[in-house]
């Protein structure tokens, strides 16, 4: 002992081998062994719980009518829709593409196999069939008032594996959970998803999340564009499903096309978004209700143009390997002139030609008020109202004040093509949700899966310091990084430098270089103390890093005042969802009344009404109500 023949710096002499310092590390090793296994298990039992709650509660918070009413279908559309598929499953698919109804907007009629989106029809009747060949006897009409809830549950889950994608790292599987948590029982996902509402919305939300998650999912890795045939078939059924498929289409190409400006080209995104563009559009014109008009409207010209400019991009690729710097950079000049006047040469012939129609009224209507649509019907419909600023709190609750941020993160730290995309997702859903108060229903998904890419990220943080809280509470020195320990460190750094024998110049066979560059540094961090101060504006995130990794204290007690403050939000949006689950839940074909004396009474005066007329009236009468009540009188009076 004292004596220092045969180690070099940087290991400890014998007697501090087998002291106690030494030992408290490998004891503080195998406790924070322990801490991490068991902060781990804690999460993934915390993550499958709250997977759990969601997928049941995206199901049962749709239940409200079906347990006050009963198997109801409400509203008015929902009606019309019942009653094509009830066409289509007693007729069969062949005279229904054929169907021309004369009990329906008389005297013109209309051919409803050419003027509605059968998808949803074709899911109910495929269900019912299926159900009933597999042995369970149900009803067409309770298979159409279940849909909304059923296809709910699988939104939540694309919705979620959209922010797995999208989250970085570690925080993957809790974004997952956060978000699936949030889209469950989101009111503007209710709004269009309970049980009775057999409307189009009810099942084209799920196939906008899945036709997303497949794209973005294609984007992964430069092996991943096989997955862009799955997302081209969700896009061809949501084409079916719903006349939204317009927004599916130039969202995924306003993607496209930001990552190809953006330098970000690669053969994975080329092949990628090929493969979605010419598989969906062929499947898309296949419906009838769209026919060719994916290549004739100029609200979907723009992915046309984006699939030209994968072509120009990945010639630019092709060539910058072949051709020096130089001339690499005026051939890349050259493309781009001669690219975008083709493009706008070609945009005027189409224009001029009649083969390409202007922009719908709809489309319009997003740009200038509403009133100036140019489509009375259109401009009636309440729903297609520009969106007031109390609509949000009331659609979204908390989410709204998190979403924003997880956009930013998204779009400023460790860009990739799925955060990429969950940026613009949020900003383009939250432009045309402002000018159509219909349309809060396309930012639903978004905000849920920016909020739960930031919310992620904040529940591992904290959970990571609650894991850690021997690091303010312990002071035995056997358990986290504790104070005391930390103090134990340094007095083995301070007696080894003490027993070190110092001589010549390098101070010993111990000493040498070592010492020699701790002065250095010393000298060199007392002399950029003493002059003019080097602190830029670009170190500030780094030196925040490093105060909040010395105060442990600082750290636990922000880390609490955020758990209390997510718990508080938290409550407050499920409090909200319920209630307003409830409120959307009220049929209006059925109303509740309430008594003198507190009783509950079901007033069922207009199914009655309806069925008075089916039994009252010859079966050719023909009676005169706006459009609404006349799909009721259609589904339930059967009349004209």
């Amino acid at each position: 002992p004292g004596t220092y023949i045969g180690y070099g710096y940087g290991s400890a002499p014998e007697r501090y081998r087998r002291g106690r310092p030494l030992t408290s590390r490998r004891r503080m090793g195998a406790s924070t062994a322990g801490k991490g296994s068991v902060r781990t298990a804690a999460m993934a039992v915390s993550r499958i719980v709250t997977m759990i709650w969601a997928l049941v509660n995206a199901y049962t918070i749709r239940l409200h009518a079906v347990e006050v009413y009963g198997r109801v279908i409400h509203e008015f559309d929902p009606w019309f829709n019942f009653r094509a598929t009830q066409y289509l499953v007693d007729h069969g698919w062949r005279k229904f593409f054929t169907w021309y109804d004369h009990e329906s907007w008389y005297p013109l009629g209309r051919p409803v196999g050419t003027t509605i989106y059968p998808g949803m029809q074709f899911t109910a009747a495929g269900i019912f069939r299926a159900l009933n060949a597999l042995g369970f006897e149900v009803s067409l009409n309770d298979v159409c008032v279940f849909i909304p809830a059923g296809f709910s549950v699988i939104a939540t889950l694309f919705t979620a594996l959209i922010a797995k994608e999208a989250a970085v790292g570690k925080h993957k599987a809790t974004a997952f959970a956060v978000t699936a948590f949030i889209m469950a029982i989101l009111p503007a996902h209710i709004m269009r998803s309970v049980a009775g509402g057999f409307d189009n919305e009810s099942v084209a939300v799920t196939a906008i999340v899945a036709t997303f998650f497949w794209w973005i999912r294609s984007l992964r890795t430069e092996r991943s564009w096989p997955f862009a045939f799955a997302a081209a078939l969700s896009y061809g059924y949501m084409v079916a499903a719903w006349g939204g498929y317009t927004f599916v289409l130039n969202m995924v190409g306003v993607h496209a096309a930001a990552l190809f400006l953006a330098g970000r080209f690669t053969w994975n995104l080329y092949k990628a978004y090929s493969v979605f563009y010419l598989v969906g559009t062929a499947l898309a014109v296949h419906v009838p209700v769209v026919g060719w008009t994916p290549l004739r409207s100029m609200e979907q010209m723009g992915p046309l143009f984006v699939l030209g400019l994968a072509q120009l991009a990945a010639l630019l690729s092709h060539q910058k390997r072949r051709l020096g710097e130089r001339d690499y950079a005026a051939f890349r000049k050259r493309v781009a002139l001669f690219g975008g006047v083709a493009a706008l040469a070609l945009l005027v012939a189409l224009e001029a030609s009649g083969l390409v129609g202007g922009l719908s009224a709809r489309v319009r209507g997003l740009f200038v008020p509403h009133t100036h649509t140019g489509n009375p019907l259109v401009d009636s419909v309440a729903e297609h109202q520009a969106t007031r600023g109390d609509v949000y709190w009331q659609y979204f609750d908390t989410v709204i004040l998190f979403a924003p941020a997880g956009a930013v993160a998204c779009a400023a730290f460790q860009p990739s093509p799925a955060r990429t995309f969950v940026a613009l997702y949020f900003l383009i859903a939250g432009y045309f949700s402002a000018k159509m108060v219909r349309l809060v229903l396309l930012l639903g998904p978004a905000s849920a899966v920016a909020a739960g890419v930031a919310l992620g990220a904040v529940a591992d943080w904290i959970a990571g310091e609650a894991a850690t809280l021997g690091e303010v509470t312990d002071s035995s020195g056997l358990g986290g990084a504790s104070a005391s320990e930390r103090g134990d460190d340094k007095k083995v750094k301070e007696t080894i430098a003490n027993d070190r024998p110092t001589g010549g110049k390098g101070g010993g066979v111990g000493g040498g270089r070592a010492e020699r560059r701790a002065e250095k540094n010393a000298k060199k961090k007392k002399s950029g103390g003493a002059g003019k101060s080097s602190f830029r504006i670009d170190e500030a995130p780094r030196l925040v890093r490093e105060y909040f990794a010395a105060n442990a204290t600082v750290r636990k007690s922000i880390a609490a005042a955020t758990l209390a403050f997510l718990v508080t939000a938290g409550r407050s949006f499920v409090v909200r969802s319920r209630v307003m689950a409830q409120q959307m839940s009220e049929p209006s074909i059925m109303v509740r009344g309430y008594a003198p004396n507190g009783g509950v009474a079901i007033l069922d005066d207009f199914r009655e009404s309806y069925l008075w007329l089916n039994d009252h009236t010859p079966a050719d009468a023909r009676v005169m109500a706006w459009w609404d009540y006349g799909y009721q009188i259609n589904g339930i009076g059967n009349r004209t």
